[in-house]
């Protein structure tokens, strides 16, 4: 069951990385004017990826923007973000090995 539970966990956690990847790839590609913002598709997907991710990412920005202060053309929160779920996969790990 708690095996089960666990890959359960770490799909969600796989999946959620993804997204992040997939987000910032498509927010480069539309700032470097490779991909045309104003497409339909392109904006649906843009505006559904930031939706999903911007949960993940708020906390991060806020720790970042008390630290560091507002860096409008540096954004570490998606790196932080799959820092923070791998920690999370490797502490459900350990928890369910010890």
């Amino acid at each position: 069951m708690l095996s089960a539970l666990f890959q359960l966990f770490s799909a969600l956690i796989d999946l959620a990385v993804w997204l992040i990847i997939i987000d910032v790839v498509m927010q480069l590609l539309v700032q470097f004017n490779l991909l045309n913002s104003y497409h339909p598709l392109v904006r649906q997907l843009g505006a559904g990826l930031r939706e999903l991710t911007w949960y993940l990412y708020r906390p991060f920005r806020w720790v970042i923007a008390r630290l560091i202060g507002h860096q409008p053309m540096l954004d570490l929160s998606p790196l932080l973000a799959i820092l923070a779920l791998h920690f999370l996969r490797n502490l459900l790990i350990g928890l369910l090995a010890g």
